[in-house]
């Protein structure tokens, strides 16, 4: 299976709040970008194609459960990816809110950074 790449004005603001965390790398891999700190994936933002070919941006990461549970219980833009219990995707699009995606990214950030790096995050870094 092919995977489109990841259009450029999705990834940019994505790219600016990852990177604007303490310590965060950046990895491409075959079906989009990781977002690391260490070794331990925080953010992924990915695109696929439906069968008529539309193209959906996707942005998966960690989430707060009691978060997660209520994003989910109001349905688009959220989902919950397969057989991931503690992860967030989230479909991302010209319209999406990056104030609320850079909290939940600084979120799955501080769920798996180390302690001493998660205690250098404020509030949320602007995109």
């Amino acid at each position: 299976m092919e995977f489109p790449p990841v259009p450029a004005v999705l990834l940019s603001p994505a790219r600016a709040i990852c990177r604007a965390l303490p310590e965060a790398s950046e990895m491409d891999t075959d079906v989009g970008v990781e977002f690391k700190v260490r070794r331990r994936i925080f953010a992924y933002v990915f695109a696929i194609a439906d069968p008529q070919g539309k193209q959906f941006t996707m942005l998966s990461c960690r989430a707060d459960p009691e978060e997660r549970e209520a994003l989910l219980a109001g349905g688009h833009p959220y989902f919950a990816p397969r057989h991931r219990e503690d992860r967030l995707g989230v479909i991302i699009d010209d319209q999406s809110d990056w104030e609320e995606l850079a909290e939940l990214i600084t979120t799955s950030y501080l769920i798996v950074a180390p302690a001493k790096l998660a205690a250098l995050v404020e509030t949320p870094p602007e995109p």
